[in-house]
Order: C-alpha cells, then sequence, then structure tokens
C-alpha cells in the first residue's frame, strides 16, 4: 500500500507505520473534511437564537414571581414592607430597633424593644441602616460619615426571592 505525505520532514526517518516522523504531516488519502460556506453561517445563527431563547426564559421566570407586589412581612407590630432587589433576584426586608440616638444617659444601656404597633400602611424598610462610627488607622474602606451613626442597632435582612417556607437565619 502506497501513502503519500505532504509536508517538511526534518529527521527523514521512516516510522513503523508508514509515515516519516517531522513536524505538519498530513495524509493525501484522507484529508481533513471540508465545511461548506453555509455551514459557517449556521453556526453564528443557531448560537445566536439559542441565546435569545435561554435570555427569554431567564427574565420571563423572573417577573412571574413578583407580579404580586413588593414582598412584605407581618410581624407582632404590624407590617413590614420590603423591596425587591432583581440585581440579586432576593427580596429586603429592613427591620430596626427603637430609633433612638445614644447621647447621655442612653450611650451605655442595653437596648429597648420596640413595642410600638406599626401604621396601618405598614413599615417601609427599604434601605439599609447606616452603620456604626468607625476610626482609627484600621478603618479603611468604612461607609462615608454621612452614612455613619451612633443609633446603629438595626438588622438588615435579605432572602432568597419568592421563598415562602422558614428559613434560616445569620446574624452579623
Amino acid at each position: 500500500m502506497s501513502t503519500e505525505f505532504r509536508g517538511r520532514s526534518q529527521g527523514g526517518e521512516a516510522s513503523e507505520a508508514g509515515g516519516y516522523k517531522g513536524d505538519r504531516l498530513q495524509r493525501r488519502d484522507n484529508p481533513r473534511p471540508k465545511m461548506s460556506r453555509l455551514s459557517y453561517r449556521i453556526h453564528p445563527i443557531t448560537t445566536c437564537v439559542l441565546m435569545l431563547f435561554t435570555l427569554q426564559a431567564i427574565t420571563s421566570s423572573g417577573r412571574s414571581i413578583h407580579e404580586q407586589g413588593p414582598p412584605y412581612a407581618e410581624i407582632a407590630n404590624g407590617r413590614i414592607n420590603g423591596k425587591y432587589l432583581s440585581a440579586f433576584h432576593q427580596d429586603a426586608f429592613i427591620p430596626f430597633a427603637i430609633p433612638r440616638t445614644p447621647s447621655n444617659d442612653l450611650r451605655f444601656r442595653d437596648p429597648v424593644c420596640y413595642n410600638e404597633t406599626f401604621p396601618d400602611s405598614g413599615y417601609d424598610a427599604l434601605t439599609y441602616s447606616k452603620s456604626c462610627p468607625q476610626y482609627g488607622p484600621f478603618a479603611v474602606g468604612v461607609a462615608a460619615p454621612e452614612h455613619q451613626s451612633e443609633d446603629c442597632l438595626s438588622l438588615n435582612v435579605v432572602g432568597p426571592s419568592g421563598q415562602l417556607k422558614d428559613l434560616p437565619v445569620l446574624g452579623e
């Protein structure tokens, strides 16, 4: 059986398979299959169509969860209105402790429970609370002073979107 090869051979030694050891050898009797020009055009079109279907499925599934309005939670004090964070697919409920500026005799006292009832419309927990003031050489990357307050006893609650069952809670 005679097989022709094309390409350069640096060593020129014949191998056991009947070819030559070298770089870029290619058999003429088994050329690489050629693709038509139409094949090169169909592949990107197919990829784009699949991506569009995937994108449509993702966006429509997110909308169906929150067609009933913004999230809320009922607690003993009343209703807490939350906010849907679409970038994270999460519902955020941000309740608080008693908003009291800790000054003078309140500065080192224990926190006081909030025993008042929310208005009928509920408490709007739509923004994160202010962080505690931080000073010193290690306070790098902390919030700007206008986003800090000594009244910083708060709890920011964020959970996965659309969850209706009890979930574990991690305090920070």
